[in-house]
């Protein structure tokens, strides 16, 4: 199964310029990978893991709806 079918892909650069990255939007949902939310917020890969742990713990985002 394709997972892009429906997908509509947008551009998106940072005002500084600094990165510029290929987001993926599927019904009603932007999805970034973990590399993507890293160069988005110039952060290590290691610090959105950390991040996302957190979310994941506190219930604040709920795995299953935001891990493809």
């Amino acid at each position: 199964m394709n997972s892009t079918v429906g997908s509509e892909f947008l551009l998106y650069q940072t005002p500084d310029g600094q990165a510029r990255i290929r987001l993926r939007v599927q019904d009603g949902s932007l999805w970034l990978t973990q590399k993507q939310l890293a160069e988005l917020y110039q952060a290590s890969v290691l610090t959105i893991n950390g991040h996302l742990h957190t979310l994941f713990r506190d219930g604040d985002l709920d795995m299953d709806r935001t891990i493809r």
